[in-house]
């Protein structure tokens, strides 16, 4: 069985370059897990550069980043490239759009993984606790 393909749906400064702890899910993952990072998406392209940059500078980690050009996807749908590209889904992104990745990632069959809170109002975690169901 091949390791499983990560992507990290990042979508925002904080998660991606913040100074004090730079990008967060993907190298908790890499270093605990047995796959690879494939994909990253973000409204931003330098968010995805300076994520891409502190990854592979992390020596323990660096062989498992294998997120080529053309699986760097910019822009607010930009999490559907990701979900296409990989089998995890990490979701980073700001909460209130977690909701709506998380129903994408479910519909294509992808695990997930995601930060906290997962969504910022009751409607839409009972959304997603009805999705965990199915």
């Amino acid at each position: 069985m091949a390791p499983p393909t990560v992507g990290d749906l990042v979508a925002d400064g904080i998660t991606v370059t913040d100074p004090d702890r730079g990008p967060r899910l993907a190298p908790v993952h890499l270093r605990v897990g047995a796959g690879e990072l494939v994909a990253l998406a973000d409204a931003f392209p330098e968010q995805i550069q300076g994520a891409l940059s502190q990854l592979r500078g992390d020596s323990e980690i660096a062989a498992r980043v294998n997120v080529p050009s053309s699986q760097q996807f910019v822009g607010l749908d930009s999490y559907r490239g990701v979900i296409e590209a990989c089998d995890v889904v990490l979701l980073a992104s700001p909460p209130a759009f977690r909701p709506v990745h998380f129903r994408a990632a479910v519909d294509a069959g992808r695990h997930i993984f995601a930060e906290k809170p997962t969504a910022t109002d009751a409607p839409a975690t009972n959304h997603q606790v009805f999705l965990d169901a199915q």
